[in-house]
């Protein structure tokens, strides 16, 4: 059995984070932002200071800027006294419509010293390592004014691109740049330590951010056992759009439609034969409290039609804002981008499905989206029957139909063409990759017939080899045979991932 999966495995220590591994569910790891020690995920609030609805500012400029900004948890105080924004750091020219976003920051210690018993010798030999605080065989002793003191806790942020993010116009979140060592000043992103009460820490954060049109910048710090922080630096963002369609939501992310768009090519590469590019606008919120939701959207992301025919992604395009690689939602902040798919020219209503796994799958209704004739609820086929895997799949048959030819397609003498109509329906946590010419054939009595690639080519929606049907997705497939022009008696021979069927087909 072959499966697609297109996962991110990662981990994270002061936010949770939930990723989407190959182990098919949404994982959490909290740990406490002092000296290592585990601690349980709290419910701090990330709170912007600019409203919404207040209308956009003038838009930054390649220069420096003094803020003074500054927000604070239980364990840290943070400031930004400036930022530069600069088209060159270093050696380091930035990319063409891009500019460096410099922060200046200062992080100072405020996490309360911790009454801790002072290193005794230890019968066990452990010389009191990993004793903090009073353990149970102390607890019956009498405390003595000299057996503690009075000791400082670290305050230590490791994989600092896990929790310093930079929030572009209320809806594009960005990461610490690659140009980050060409700083005058960089702080190092593998582990920020503040080592003490009142100690201090300076250094420089670097972002790529856009050369034009931002006319707000925030700065957002995820950290989920001493508290969130939000520092604003530089006027309000926009005010948000209204969405054609949605929200919904599960325990993980929300998402809304703003708008759909069908073109002929996308970024000058042309949609192939009689179908088009869907250009789905979306906006994506992280709905975990104080965690990330990391996961490559269009990976899990396709659109349906009425009678389960579903469309992918198309990877190979680029379009402004599309949401490629690895996006890290953060809670309560919505990013904007746009989903492409490859559809035909003429379809019916479409529902964009987005199915992470190990959460609920999420569907949007899109308006007004079906196209001249496509095709209506009203004629989806009914199932004659079906083939159930396991918990892997089912494959529902919905019939049969002859044909002298498909499309430039010619059968050999004395045969014509047998199209199978089918949907299959994965029941798995991770998109699965059929195989067709192995999984699905024909018995015409003794003899074993296998679908004939070329001519499913000619076909609207072929169930070609390698095909992907996404996790908890339908997709509906035609499969096409040479089979001779006589035959009243066909087999279908299913060979699954858990178990072989054969069922006699109903010829017409």
């Amino acid at each position: 059995m072959n499966r697609t999966v297109q996962f991110l495995a990662s981990s994270l220590v002061l936010a949770s984070v939930l990723s989407f591994s190959d182990c098919s569910s949404c994982r959490h790891s909290t740990t406490a932002a002092s000296g290592g020690s585990t601690g349980s995920a709290s419910a701090s609030s990330t709170t912007t200071n600019a409203s919404a609805n207040e209308p956009a500012g003038p838009p930054l400029e390649a220069k420096s800027y003094r803020v003074d900004a500054a927000a604070k948890n239980q364990a840290v105080e943070f400031s930004i006294p400036s930022f530069t924004v600069t088209s060159t750091l270093g050696t380091n020219n930035a990319p063409s419509g891009k500019a460096y976003l410099v922060l200046d920051t200062v992080w100072k210690n405020i996490v309360p010293l911790t009454k801790v018993a002072k290193q005794q010798e230890d019968a066990a030999g452990t010389n009191g390592a990993g004793g903090l605080g009073l353990g149970a065989e102390q607890s019956s002793k009498s405390e003595k004014p000299g057996d503690f003191e009075m000791r400082s806790t670290p305050y230590v942020v490791p994989d600092v691109n896990q929790h310093a993010f930079v929030v572009i116009n209320g809806q594009d979140t960005v990461v610490v740049s690659d140009a980050q060592p060409a700083a005058a000043h960089p702080l190092p992103l593998d582990r920020i330590e503040v080592p003490e009460l009142n100690a201090e820490v300076r250094g420089q954060l670097v972002y790529q951010i856009p050369a034009t049109g931002v006319s707000s910048l925030l700065f957002r710090f995820l950290d989920t056992s001493m508290g969130n922080f939000d520092v604003q630096l530089y006027g309000q963002p926009p005010r948000p759009a209204t969405p054609i369609a949605g929200p919904v939501k599960n325990d993980v992310l929300e998402i809304c439609a703003y708008g759909l768009e069908e073109v002929s090519n996308v970024g000058g590469k042309y949609a192939s034969g009689t179908n088009k590019y869907a250009v789905v606008q979306l906006g994506l919120t992280g709905k975990a409290e104080g965690s990330l939701v990391q996961a490559e959207m269009e990976n899990y992301a396709y659109l349906r039609d009425p009678q389960g025919m579903t469309f992918a992604t198309a990877k190979d395009v680029s379009a402004p804002g599309q949401l490629k690689g690895t996006l890290q939602l953060l809670p309560g902040t919505r990013q904007r981008g746009s989903l492409v798919f490859a559809v035909p020219d003429q379809h019916g209503p479409l529902t964009l499905v987005l199915t992470l796994p190990g959460c609920a799958a999420l569907e949007l209704n899109l308006p007004k989206s079906a196209t001249g004739s496509g095709p209506s609820v009203a004629n989806a086929p009914p199932v004659l029957f079906t083939v159930s895997d396991g918990e892997t799949l089912d494959m529902q048959v919905h019939g049969t139909r002859r044909a002298p030819n498909l499309g430039d397609a010619q059968p050999e003498s004395g045969k014509q063409f047998l199209v199978l109509d089918l949907t299959l329906v994965n029941k798995a946590e991770q998109g699965i990759e059929f195989q067709t010419g192995e999984q699905v054939k024909l018995l015409n009595g003794d003899e074993e017939i296998q679908p004939d690639s070329a001519a499913m080519e000619e076909l609207a929606h072929p169930l070609s080899e390698g095909s992907v049907v996404p996790a908890h997705g339908r997709s509906r497939f035609e499969v096409a045979y040479q089979v001779p022009s006589d035959a009243s008696k066909l087999v279908l021979y299913y060979r699954g991932f858990n178990r072989e069927e054969k069922h006699p087909l109903t010829m017409r």
